[in-house]
């Protein structure tokens, strides 16, 4: 359905979040609160804000600045479908910022061995099994190529996961035993020994790899047994969990309580619980860790602090060439270091982010030298957007205030993966943009009644409002949802029965005598086929005017006397009653300007519009600002003279399709207004 066209939003879900403060469990409403909070109110407003505008599910964050921890909160859930919140102790996924503990434990063994572990030396020096494996021809032929040096700035040669046969070599290893405190490195140095290496260690490139961190692991583990009696994971306990108070430093093995689940979302816009289970240990050194997001904040600072050499850890590799999937040629990478990316031309920020290779999980370690800054985010959404939260909280300690960045980064929602579409049926969305609007707006997707009764509240403690709510075609009790960043007093009126037309003219009467007026209409059947209503009212000073239960001709006649008076249609709905009868609702605005009304007209369903609307729109310049989808393949339609504020019409669009305007529209500063499913 439709919304009141002078307000605004953007994106997608069926979870829900609040800005509340826990005061114990809740039906479907996240807590903010966690064990041990440090609050830094600004800090605060901003994750809020942020976590709102992008429907995260769960976030934990931990902020140090000057040696001193000044922000430290979890938000959300862990586990959205037990209502489990997130809290400061909660371990989450570090994925590929593993490679930075590999780095340091690499940085701390060389430092205490001196001349007994350098990294220029070959790899084989250092682990006798690797010099002696028996490897097939290629790498038997250069294996005394490969230094730690090489492996810790990927530029070892070794492949990534797109190569298949290394991760079903390492899920073979994996499935031996892995790593647990007691690995074995013969075991996955034999992996190495029999998968080609994607390219000549003389070419001096840059092939990012979790499985070439996998090796380094196995050097690190092999020269600590040898001259300490500690392997890997013996040092890591040793040096980083006690010495650095690292206490939350764990192993992914598959099982760990409290871990959180992983949330991912389709090409379709299906929110889905990704497969939590696997034992991720066997990747240990590349990308199987779990930590809380303050431990992980303390390890940046120790870095800062100078606990360990950084020099070494943060030299660069060179403006080298970077190699993609089978070979191909992604340009220069001048930002890897060794565990590190160098994150801006000064070399004063480091850092490194992590993806969970199956999805659903991501991580940051944000590390600012010059302004002694460390800033950590670790979440079980697949689609957030961390740099426009990280970039505000920096500004935000830097200079006490700071600017929302102008546009949506790209939501990850699998458009791109003929792995999550290709199988998928497609569903028709029509979305209508309006320019400089101002303020945030979060379309929510596919969500239940109870879960929207939720949200409205819970959203309107972030200063969130809904601004547009539509009953889905599919008629399983699911809503869409559109919510504008709003301090307007917004109620929401769900599942009203629209069998009797009093009891509408009752419901709209009485919010009137309250200062409010409807922005928004829904008449819909339920599952049970019983006619309903829903709608949206918002304190207003603008004249409004509400009527349900009219016949075309009557419709026509009263929208004819309304434009007469100075009122123009914003929100129609067209609806057959308990006879079966074609009937009209719609609201009226008091406003300048003209309209025309178009309704019954046949889908073109080639993303074009009717022929009718077209020729209205070429000989009067009015622009469509509501679109309502009919059955029978029909159309209705409301357009506005317009001198400001031309709306943007994306229509017929796939899920993915709506999400590209959505991306381009609010780069081009147009803001969704209005969304329709077919």
């Amino acid at each position: 359905m439709n919304v009141s066209k002078y307000l605004y939003l953007i994106l997608f879900l069926f979870l829900f979040i609040t800005c509340k403060e826990d005061d114990g469990p809740q039906l479907a409403t996240y807590s903010f609160t966690s064990d041990f909070p440090i609050v830094h109110q600004k800090i605060d407003d901003i994750i809020k804000r942020e976590f709102a505008y992008q429907n995260m599910v769960g976030l934990n964050v931990a902020v140090i600045q000057n040696g001193q921890v000044i922000h430290r909160k979890g938000y959300g859930y862990r586990d959205a479908g037990s209502l489990l919140p997130v809290t400061t102790e909660n371990v989450f996924y570090m994925n590929s910022i593993s490679k930075p503990i590999t780095a340091v434990l690499a940085q701390l063994l060389s430092d205490y061995l001196e001349d007994d572990f350098n990294w220029d030396d070959p790899i084989i020096n250092h682990s006798t099994y690797y010099a002696t494996a028996p490897c097939n021809a290629i790498n038997d032929g250069w294996r005394n190529l490969i230094t730690t040096k090489g492996l810790l700035s990927n530029t070892a040669g070794v492949p990534h996961y797109c190569e298949v046969f290394w991760e079903n070599g390492s899920t073979t290893y994996a499935n031996g035993g892995g790593w647990k405190g007691t690995m074995e490195s013969t075991r996955l140095i034999d992996v190495f020994c029999h998968a080609p290496l994607l390219m000549p260690q003389s070419a001096n490139q840059y092939r990012y790899s979790s499985f070439g961190y996998n090796l380094a692991g196995c050097v690190i583990n092999d020269v600590g047994k040898e001259h300490l009696n500690k392997g890997y994971y013996e040092l890591a306990d040793e040096w980083l969990r006690d010495g650095w108070g690292m206490n939350n430093l764990v192993p992914d093995d598959g099982a760990r309580p409290g871990k959180p689940l992983r949330y991912s979302m389709s090409c379709v816009g299906e929110v889905f619980v990704e497969p939590n289970t696997e034992d991720r240990t066997w990747a240990l050194p590349g990308s199987g860790w779990l930590i809380n997001p303050n431990d992980l904040a303390k390890f940046g600072n120790h870095l800062l602090e100078g606990k360990v050499q950084t020099d070494q850890l943060w030299e660069s590799v060179g403006n080298i060439p970077e190699i993609g999937c089978d070979g191909d040629n992604l340009g220069n990478n001048p930002r890897y270091t060794h565990g590190f990316t160098r994150y801006n031309d000064t070399a004063t920020v480091y850092g490194h982010g992590g993806s969970h290779p199956d999805g659903g999980a991501k991580s940051q370690l944000w590390i600012n030298q010059s302004d002694n800054i460390v800033i950590v985010g670790m979440t079980n959404t697949d689609w957030w957007q961390w740099d426009r939260i990280r970039r505000q909280i920096e500004d935000e300690l830097k200079s006490g205030s700071r600017n929302t960045p102008a546009y949506n980064y790209t939501r990850r929602m699998r458009c791109d993966s003929s792995l999550w579409c290709n199988d998928k049926t497609g569903k028709i969305f029509t979305g209508i943009f309006v320019d400089d609007i101002g303020n945030l707006r979060s379309p929510r997707y596919g969500i239940s009644k109870n879960t929207l009764k939720v949200m409205y509240d819970d959203m309107k403690e972030c200063n969130f409002a809904p601004i547009d709510i539509d009953y889905r075609p599919q008629n399983d009790g699911t809503w869409n949802a559109l919510f504008a960043e709003s301090t307007i007093d917004t109620r929401m009126e769900l599942d009203q029965p629209a069998a009797d037309e009093q009891d509408f003219i009752d419901a709209v009467s009485n919010y009137e005598s309250i200062g409010m007026e409807p922005s928004d209409i829904e008449i819909y059947r339920d599952s049970d086929n019983k006619l309903k209503w829903a709608g949206i009212f918002e304190e207003t000073n603008v004249e409004r005017v509400a009527v349900f239960e009219m016949t075309n001709a009557e419709f026509n006649n009263l929208n004819s006397s309304y434009t007469d008076l100075g009122y123009l249609p914003i929100d129609i709905e067209v609806y057959k009653n308990n006879q079966d009868i074609t009937m009209y609702a719609c609201i009226w605005e008091e406003m300048s300007g003209t309209s025309r009304v178009f309704v019954n007209e046949n889908d073109p369903n080639d993303g074009s519009l009717p022929t009718a609307v077209q020729n209205a729109m070429a000989t009067t310049g009015m622009q469509v600002i509501d679109q309502e989808y009919l059955e029978g393949n029909r159309q209705a339609f409301i357009l506005h003279s317009t001198s400001t504020n031309t709306p943007f019409l994306g229509i017929g669009r796939s899920f993915c399709g709506l999400q590209t305007d959505i991306e381009t529209q609010i780069a081009n500063g147009f803001w969704l207004v209005d969304l329709e499913e077919k």
